[in-house]
């Protein structure tokens, strides 16, 4: 991929800022140079390449990008998506996510013990797995909050309470905290963690297909892709012993 396209994204990411209220988060826009932007949405599958989530979510399509999957891509635009999938599940651009959030990572420590043990590479090294999903979705598609994947962010009516296993629940115990703008060549980047609600409002949409690409890299306990990337065990722990038990796994 062209170093240009590369910089001009990490130029703004730079420049944005990490939001802490609902949870670590931050929005960008012009996310790409903006003929690369046109280029890349020009090439997207038609829906046919795409599978229909079950019911109640059925106005929402889906499919995983990997390398296995671009020959689901038109001829004219699967040059162009194949380079961006490299780039997005590289080292590189782990590496530039995770340098935004460093320091929030460690607030989910007591979650992550038993998963950086499953996933550990080495005595101080953990597996990560990026996974990519583009989705379509169509006008009545919404899904109540929850801790993983959404477009608007909630708080909790009653302040004390969370959720780590990412449930389904009703939009009357949640208030809005934030909705990110839905425009074109836009970035919303939020980190998990047990109160990290959100979810996509019940509302009037278009019917002309929003495209989306969720982008999530995940603490693996086993080698999914043939070429899995890693993260110092450190970034996630509170200070302890604990990375010193992982290492005498190792020695």
């Amino acid at each position: 991929m062209n170093q240009e396209i590369k910089d001009h994204l990490y130029a703004n990411l730079e420049k944005v800022a990490i939001v802490t209220d609902p949870f670590p988060y931050f929005y960008m826009r012009d996310m790409l140079p903006a003929q690369y932007y046109e280029k890349l949405t020009a090439g997207l599958p038609v829906n046919d390449s795409y599978d229909r989530f079950p019911a109640p979510y059925e106005s929402r399509l889906g499919l995983d990008l990997s390398a296995k999957t671009l020959d689901k891509f038109p001829e004219g635009g699967r040059a162009i998506w194949q380079e961006f999938e490299a780039w997005i599940h590289s080292q590189e651009f782990l590496d530039k996510i995770t340098a935004k959030f460093q320091p929030f990572l460690d607030v989910n420590a007591a979650y992550r013990k038993e998963q950086l043990k499953k996933a550990a590479t080495g005595p101080s090294t953990v597996r990560i797995e990026p996974r990519s999903l583009l989705v379509r979705d169509y006008s009545n598609f919404a899904i109540s909050p929850h801790t993983d994947f959404g477009t608007s962010f909630y708080r909790a009516r009653n302040p004390s309470f969370t959720d780590w296993d990412s449930e389904r629940f009703e939009y009357a115990d949640f208030e809005v905290a934030y909705t990110a703008e839905y425009v074109p060549n836009s970035m919303l980047f939020f980190m998990k963690c047990d109160h990290s609600f959100h979810g996509v409002e019940q509302r009037e949409y278009s019917n002309t297909g929003r495209d989306v690409l969720f982008w999530t890299p995940a603490i693996a306990g086993k080698q999914i892709t043939d070429k899995p990337l890693s993260l110092p065990t450190e970034l996630f722990l509170k200070k302890g012993g604990f990375l010193k038990q992982v290492k005498r796994l190792f020695a």
